[in-house]
């Protein structure tokens, strides 16, 4: 993940809990103080621009929220991509799933930031319209294979 302190290779893991598609809390080592601070940091700097004009009027409180955006999210399912550190060939990789924190590409939740990161071999649950939680990935298998 890339932050306001350089890159960060996570060795602790991080729980991130998301509501409504933003980050409400994280959970981990140093690694997750840092992207903590990463994105207060995005925040105040949000509402800093608008209070110098780099930002029109009201769009610094949207920045700053939109901080904690959950961006993008993505599961690798091509066999034939390899960890590159082009993250435009890593977040393809089978096995693998990547994710985004800030502004989107469909740029209707604009942030000053977009972190992207990926996760090696991921567990991923989903949780049903029923309430009940699936499993779709267990350590970069899918639940099904």
């Amino acid at each position: 993940i890339a932050s306001a302190s350089g890159v960060l290779r996570i060795g602790t893991p991080i729980r991130v809990r998301l509501e409504k598609g933003f980050v409400v809390s994280l959970e981990g080592g140093t690694e997750a103080r840092a992207l903590e601070e990463t994105l207060q940091e995005a925040a105040l700097r949000a509402q800093q621009y608008e209070a110098e004009g780099k930002l029109k009027q009201g769009e610094g409180e949207r920045y700053a929220r939109n901080a904690r955006h959950l961006g993008e999210v993505g599961i690798g399912v091509n066999r034939q991509a390899q960890i590159t550190g082009n993250m435009l060939e890593d977040e393809k990789v089978y096995g693998t799933c990547h994710f985004a924190i800030g502004s989107n590409y469909d740029e209707d939740a604009p942030s000053l930031i977009h972190l992207d990161g990926l996760v090696s071999t991921p567990s991923i649950y989903a949780k049903t319209k029923h309430g009940t939680w699936q499993t779709v990935m267990k350590e970069g298998r899918f639940a099904w294979e």
